[in-house]
């Protein structure tokens, strides 16, 4: 009788401890203390690009896309 007590007293005990490590994981805070985060707000709309040199422009990979269906089609 008092092994089986004395075994799941270690067990609850490992089991707490566990729990305790994995609370403390989760709630700690990532980076160094006082390190500032740069936080941005962000806005759906269009996103308009200007090209001001003049010249030509070639691609690094080639990519062939193409569509199994027959028909007319819209990406």
């Amino acid at each position: 009788m008092g092994k089986k007590r004395s075994k799941k007293k270690w067990i609850i005990g490992a089991l707490a401890v566990v729990l305790v490590g994995a609370a403390w994981l989760f709630t700690r805070k990532g980076g160094a203390a006082g390190e500032q985060v740069p936080v941005f707000t962000v806005q759906r709309g269009p996103l308009t690009i200007a090209v001001t040199s003049g010249g030509s422009i070639q691609s690094r990979d080639k990519a062939v896309i193409s569509s199994e269906l027959e028909g007319n089609n819209t990406v």
